[in-house]
């Protein structure tokens, strides 16, 4: 399959990846918040922290138009036991995200750091698996010019079984 080995290099180089960010975010905190300049009233929140990413929308928020925050993570938490697990956590609802007291009353969804690339992952394995099910026309057309010159059944090992 010639799919096969690029997929295998693409999942081993993204796992290190997603690794090294969950590794970073064990100790660190980064915080990216966006008001659009419309008149629009509210705020964009993004936090990336403790193995966990949250996105956050304040509806009646007034803050800067753009500003990114990154530190220590203890800095951010104050030991409040608001962090989550090192695994991190789902969350969909209302409340504040880290870095903010939590009554801030935010639309927020919170979701594991690895929760995206084992969807991504997963997706990619399931479409490996559907396209070796059917092969390419070139691929049919090949078998179909081999079956019909009269040298008998193809014996390849994609057609046993």
């Amino acid at each position: 399959m010639p799919y096969r080995k690029p997929f295998l290099i693409l999942l081993v180089a993204s796992m290190l990846v997603v690794d090294g960010l969950w590794w970073y975010s064990l100790g660190n905190h980064s915080r990216l918040t966006w008001q659009p300049r419309t008149g629009h009233s509210g705020t964009f929140i993004g936090t990336f922290g403790s193995a966990s990413v949250t996105l956050a929308y304040g509806p009646n928020l007034e803050g800067d138009p753009y500003s990114f925050f990154t530190g220590p993570l203890g800095k951010v938490f104050h030991d409040n036991g608001q962090a989550p697990g090192p695994l991190g956590k789902f969350h969909i609802g209302k409340g504040g995200p880290y870095g903010y007291p939590a009554n801030m009353n935010m639309w927020l969804v919170e979701f594991p750091i690895w929760f995206p690339w084992v969807l991504l992952a997963g997706g990619g394995y399931a479409f490996l698996c559907y396209i070796r099910r059917y092969p390419s026309p070139v691929r049919e057309r090949a078998l179909a010019l081999e079956a019909s010159s009269g040298h008998g059944e193809c014996h390849h090992p994609e057609s046993i079984g």
